[in-house]
């Protein structure tokens, strides 16, 4: 008879989590995925730019954040892990996966093309759960900028590898948590909704000067929201 709010990003555990919605017939709890930023606000803003169509057959969101910056130990954890695991997009309702890193397309920010990175992010199981859109794609942009060049140069075999895996995790370890622990990590967020029948798109945008902290506030205020309502037992999505 409590409702647990999920804050975290991690993609194989939200996947997991969504596969209860309906398979736990005796639930007495509720179960809110997608808190914080992204995934959370990501989804929020996804919904938002949907919602200005009658009709929706395609969303894509994309986040650009840079790694130096500061994090905490579960974000560095997830950062390595999304770098070796296959990405998912859904294509007419369908998850496709890639990768581990894919080249995306460019996306036209603050005046200039960027390139992005199709990488393990939970949106797409979140939005294809939520909105019923058939087309979902989640994209990273790397700040700065050369670094999804630099990653699109990395061999398969090379991001399977544990020894690399163990020099990211050290490396990232040592900058986030030690050398920029007080830098703030700049996050934005992008949610494009296309209509490709009435040839109509909108596209949302979201900044966060500080993501870290943003992604405390929004859960608190998910909560908040949430500690007054009588939600039905069961997995539900933000």
């Amino acid at each position: 008879r409590h409702t647990f709010v999920e804050t975290s990003s991690d993609r194989s555990v939200i996947t997991r989590a969504l596969a209860l919605r309906g398979n736990v017939p005796d639930a007495t709890g509720t179960l809110v995925l997608g808190a914080g930023i992204f995934t959370g606000l990501s989804n929020l803003l996804g919904a938002a730019a949907i919602a200005d169509h009658q009709r929706c057959d395609r969303l894509d969101l994309a986040v650009s954040s840079s790694p130096f910056s500061g994090a905490g130990a579960g974000t560095i954890d997830l950062m390595v892990d999304s770098l070796r695991t296959p990405a998912v997009r859904f294509v007419g309702g369908q998850p496709l996966r890639l990768g581990p890193i894919s080249r995306g397309p460019d996306f036209h920010v603050s005046g200039c093309d960027r390139v992005s990175l199709l990488v393990a992010l939970a949106e797409p199981q979140m939005l294809d759960a939520s909105s019923g859109v058939a087309n979902i794609s989640m994209y990273m942009l790397p700040k700065p900028a050369a670094l999804a060049s630099a990653f699109l140069t990395l061999p398969v075999w090379l991001l399977a590898s544990r020894i690399y895996g163990a020099l990211m995790w050290l490396q990232f370890t040592l900058l986030r948590r030690l050398l920029l622990r007080r830098r703030p990590t700049r996050v934005d967020l992008f949610a494009s909704a296309y209509d490709s029948v009435a040839k109509t798109a909108t596209t949302r945008a979201l900044s966060a000067g500080d993501g870290m902290w943003t992604a405390g506030v929004a859960a608190a205020a998910i909560a908040s929201l949430l500690q007054d309502q009588q939600l039905e037992p069961g997995v539900k999505c933000v």
